[in-house]
C-alpha cells in the first residue's frame, strides 16, 4: 500500500473515532422534518369567471382588481298612511276653506307689498331727477297738476249731471196722448217687472194700475204687453218727472202710479209714503182714457 493512502485511512479511522466518541458525549436532539407548501399566487378576477383558481382554499382577489360599480341607492322612507278622503279621515274643504287656503299661497308667493312700495318710490325720486334739468322738471310738475285738475272737473261735472238728472223739472202735462188724471202716488222696491225688465230704486220707472195693464193686454206673456216701456210725465205743484212702465200695480185703481223710492222723493218727502199726482202719458198707447 502507498505511504499516501495509508496516512489518509488512518487519518479517516481517528476522526470517525472522534467523532463517535463526541455522539455519545454529547447527542444530537432529533429535529423533525416539516414540509412547506409554496405560498400560491393569489387568483385574479379573470382565472375565477374562467374556473382557473388554482389557489386551492377560498378566493383571494387584489382589490385593485375587483370592478366598481355604482353605490346601491338606500331604501326610500316608509310613510304612515295619512288622513285622506278614500278612508273617510279628512274631511273635505269647503269652498271658503279652499278660497282661503289659495288666497294664502299667492300672498306667500307675492312679494311683500313694503318692498313693491319701496320700489317704487325708488323708482319715482330716480325718474324725477331728469339729471338736474330744472326745466323738464317744472313741464313734469305742470302736468301733474293739470292732471289732477282735470280729474277734479270731470268728476264734478259727472256729479252735477247726475244730481241734475235726478232733479225734478217743471214741465206742463201734454193732452195730446191722453190725460192729464189725477191718482194716488206711491212707491215700491221695484225688481223684474212685469214687463221682464230688471230694475233698481234709484230708475226713473213706474207701475201702471192693472186694470190699465190687463185692458190693452194681447197675449198671455206679459212681457209683450203694448204698455211696457211707454213713458209718462208726473207732475206734483212746481215738480214734474219723467218715468217709463215696467211693471203692473195690483193694487192701484185705475189712475194711480206706483213708482221707485228715487222717482218719489222727488215730489214728496218719504214719510208722506202716498200722495195725490197728476201725470199724462207722453207717447200714444192703444189705451186713450183709464176705465174702471
Amino acid at each position: 500500500m502507498p505511504r499516501s493512502i495509508s496516512t489518509v485511512s488512518s487519518l479517516t479511522r481517528t476522526v470517525s473515532s472522534t467523532s463517535l466518541k463526541s455522539l455519545h458525549e454529547n447527542p444530537v436532539p432529533v429535529v423533525p422534518l416539516q414540509f412547506r407548501l409554496p405560498k400560491p399566487e393569489p387568483a385574479t378576477v379573470k382565472q375565477i369567471k374562467n374556473g382557473k383558481d388554482t389557489t386551492g382554499g377560498g378566493v383571494q382577489t387584489s382589490i385593485s382588481e375587483i370592478p366598481k360599480r355604482k353605490p346601491v341607492p338606500p331604501p326610500k322612507e316608509t310613510y304612515q298612511d295619512g288622513p285622506s278622503l278614500e278612508n273617510g279621515t279628512l274631511k273635505p274643504l269647503s269652498t271658503f276653506e279652499r278660497f282661503k287656503h289659495s288666497f294664502i299661497q299667492l300672498r306667500t308667493a307675492w312679494p311683500p307689498a313694503a318692498v313693491i312700495n319701496n320700489l317704487k318710490i325708488a323708482n319715482i325720486k330716480e325718474n324725477l331727477r331728469f339729471n338736474g334739468d330744472k326745466k323738464k322738471q317744472r313741464l313734469f310738475l305742470g302736468g301733474v297738476i293739470g292732471a289732477v285738475f282735470l280729474l277734479i272737473l270731470i268728476i264734478g261735472l259727472a256729479a252735477g249731471l247726475s244730481k241734475q238728472n235726478r232733479s225734478p223739472s217743471n214741465l206742463p202735462l201734454p193732452t195730446n196722448h191722453g190725460g192729464p188724471y189725477t191718482g194716488d202716488l206711491t212707491y215700491y222696491d221695484p225688481g223684474l217687472g212685469a214687463c221682464g225688465i230688471d230694475s233698481k230704486s234709484s230708475d226713473a220707472i213706474c207701475a201702471v194700475s192693472h186694470f190699465l195693464y190687463d185692458a190693452v193686454s194681447t197675449s198671455s206673456n206679459p212681457n209683450l204687453n203694448p204698455l211696457c216701456g211707454k213713458k209718462l210725465r208726473l207732475r206734483k205743484g212746481v215738480k214734474s218727472v219723467d218715468v217709463t212702465v215696467v211693471d203692473r200695480c195690483v193694487g192701484c185703481q185705475p189712475t194711480d202710479i206706483d213708482v221707485s223710492i228715487s222717482v218719489f222723493t222727488q215730489l214728496a218727502l218719504e214719510e208722506r209714503g202716498r200722495v195725490g199726482v197728476e201725470w199724462a202719458w207722453l207717447e200714444d198707447t192703444p189705451l186713450r182714457a183709464p176705465t174702471g
